[in-house]
């Protein structure tokens, strides 16, 4: 019975480990993504700026925002959208239960805001599939707050999102706005 004990617990850890590492910051539910199987619709209605990268013949990664400039303290939607253009499988590898990242940097390159920040993740090695045509949607919001909890200033940002794949991570960047409520009003 001993001996069962150890690998169990060890098993028991492990499956707390992949659940903890998946949570959300808002309510605390599990931040799987949300795998859309895309049918000839766009990714973003025509007035949403997006910016896509195209890694292959195979995978494109799309970073949404709902528009360019957003009032000073108000929540900044963000979606990165991986798509499967080919008509086959896509193996895709991770190297922990992180599967993507948002970052926020102002216009010197300093880095404002992580998403991941604070929390944990797993490292687990991971294989998945993604069915030809297929979608997953990475989704969060920026509350316009530091890292520490601080608001930002008005001005420009970049938000850079990131896709956590093996062998190497990539990344896509959008140019975002703040501005005063007074300048907003206008």
């Amino acid at each position: 019975m001993k001996r069962l004990l150890l690998p169990l617990t060890a098993i028991l850890l492990i499956a707390l480990g992949l659940i903890w590492g998946c949570q959300k910051s808002s309510g605390g539910k599990a931040a799987k993504p949300n795998t859309e199987k895309q049918e000839n619709k766009a990714t973003a209605p025509a007035t949403s700026p997006t910016v896509s990268r195209q890694l292959d013949n195979q995978i494109r990664l799309t970073v949404v925002l709902p528009k360019k400039t957003f009032s000073l303290g108000e929540s900044i939607p963000i979606k990165l959208v991986i798509k499967n253009l080919s008509s086959k499988i896509a193996q895709i590898s991770y190297s922990s239960s992180q599967h993507y990242d948002f970052h926020i940097i102002d216009l010197n390159k300093k880095p404002v805001w992580s998403w991941s920040r604070g929390r944990v993740f797993a490292q687990t090695f991971e294989e998945l599939q993604m069915l030809p045509n297929a979608s997953t949607v990475f989704r969060s919001t920026w509350k316009q707050q530091d890292d520490d909890g601080n608001p930002v200033k008005p001005g420009y940002y970049w938000l850079i999102a990131g896709w956590k794949k093996l062998p190497t991570a990539e990344k896509v960047k959008i140019k975002l706005k703040i501005v005063s409520n007074q300048e907003g009003k206008k």
